[in-house]
């Protein structure tokens, strides 16, 4: 009979046969990061006309500080009306790029590769803030605020959710419109010194809605079967990589499946896929739903892991590099594999929330010991770290906001890309939000 002393030493055992990556460089296209940290996109809603401030220098600037690879600025509208709220950054305009070349350059500076994330809401545009509601902007904000609110897009006259105003179905020289606004800020984007983009193709965002059949009833080219709906994705990734430099990646975050037996599906993404990668697209950021309102999908189940094995089944199909978004909560299982059938051993990790110094810390604390298994050529036995929040798992007080939810700091997201793998980091924040123990 096995003591519980001898089933801790076994466990310890199968522990230390799990290869340490997350210290390791990664190769992305021509792009080298310097380990498997990766900073998502945290939409901040502090721009002005778009612009970019102190606010998103300090914010993306530490998590350089702290020691990830690759960061990425917030989900930056490349047409004015397709910003979701006010706040929204935009780089519509060459007047954007001179205060985000500001934040790349630090970033440089700090040894942290810059991406940004290109973004258009369609009929999810003209929203209020998280902490004005989520909800449309309406006569009360131009009385409270002096924001109005303008017309929205999108691929058919369906509202986004019940309450929410129809928007306008896209014209085909609208949608071309849309095609060479994101050409254009994928120039724009490289002049500003970012050498990652990831177009925001998911959580309702316009090009998703293009694709699921629960917002798209369009009966020309750019509806109808599969291949026409994703035809906005496909054409968006072409103009994209006309301009993108060959060396510099082109990532694409898609939502796996919107959760509903009449919408999207994981086999429609792995068809997208497949097509977005002979296009020259080089990783897919997995995530899911969002396709209409803010309720939860009835079968979508929040636990840990819950995004990996519709990541496994993209990645077994069609063998593209893959992340994985919006996995709250840790990812891993202590001191296992990651649940949901993705192959490659990671790391245990527990939490990486909002301290922005903890991956230097955690390197530090494992630097002497990591040192030593390298200098005996034993990476199997590496130590696997831990990365935690310094217990800042609370809640955040209301704070002079209407809002009606409390919300919490997200925790570390683990991405594997099947020949690889990085760490994400993800958090919640706003001016009108307050931590307290």
């Amino acid at each position: 009979m096995t003591t519980p002393l001898e089933a801790d030493q076994s466990q310890l055992q199968r522990r230390e046969t799990y290869q340490m990556t997350l210290f390791e460089p990664f190769l992305l296209r021509g792009v080298t990061l310097k380990n498997r940290v990766v900073v998502s996109p945290m939409s901040q809603y502090r721009a002005q006309h778009g612009v970019a401030n102190d606010w998103h220098l300090v914010h993306l600037g530490r998590f350089a500080l702290g020691g990830a690879a690759l960061v990425f600025c917030e989900a930056t509208a490349v047409q004015e009306h397709g910003r979701r709220t006010h706040g929204d950054l935009g780089i519509w305009s060459d007047a954007h790029i001179d205060r985000l070349a500001a934040v790349t350059r630090f970033l440089s500076q700090e040894g942290a590769v810059a991406g940004i994330q290109l973004a258009h809401a369609g009929r999810k545009a003209s929203e209020r803030r998280p902490w004005h509601g989520e909800t449309p902007v309406d006569s009360e904000d131009i009385a409270q605020r002096g924001e109005k609110p303008w017309a929205a897009l999108g691929p058919s006259a369906i509202p986004y959710a019940e309450g929410w105003p129809a928007p306008a179905a896209m014209s085909i020289e609208d949608i071309r419109e849309v095609i060479a606004s994101f050409r254009i800020a994928a120039e724009r984007a490289r002049e500003a010194g970012f050498r990652v983009i990831e177009v925001y193709a998911a959580h309702g965002f316009l090009i998703h809605q293009f694709y699921s059949p629960l917002a798209n009833q369009r009966r020309d080219d750019y509806g109808g079967s599969l291949e026409g709906r994703c035809r906005l994705a496909l054409e968006i990734a072409a103009a994209i990589r006309e301009v993108w430099p060959d060396e510099y990646p082109l990532v694409f975050r898609l939502s796996v499946t919107d959760w509903h037996p009449e919408g999207w599906q994981v086999d429609d993404t792995i068809y997208l896929a497949q097509r977005l990668k002979d296009l020259g697209v080089d990783a897919i950021d997995c995530s899911s739903g969002g396709i209409s309102g803010r309720e939860r999908p009835q079968g979508m189940t929040l636990e840990h892991g819950y995004q990996l094995a519709l990541a496994a089944r993209v990645h077994d199909r069609r063998h593209v590099r893959l992340g994985l978004a919006r996995l709250r909560l840790p990812c891993t299982q202590r001191g296992g594999r990651p649940a949901g059938g993705l192959s490659q051993p990671q790391a245990p990790i527990r939490s990486c929330r909002c301290t922005a110094c903890r991956l230097q810390s955690a390197r530090s604390r494992q630097g002497p010991r990591l040192q030593e298994s390298e200098r005996r050529g034993d990476k199997a036995r590496a130590v696997p770290v831990e990365l935690s929040s310094g217990g800042l798992s609370w809640p955040l007080r209301r704070h002079r906001s209407d809002h009606d939810e409390y919300r919490r700091v997200h925790a570390a997201e683990s991405l594997d890309l099947g020949e690889g793998q990085w760490w994400s980091v993800r958090q919640y924040q706003s001016p009108d939000f307050r931590f307290h123990p």
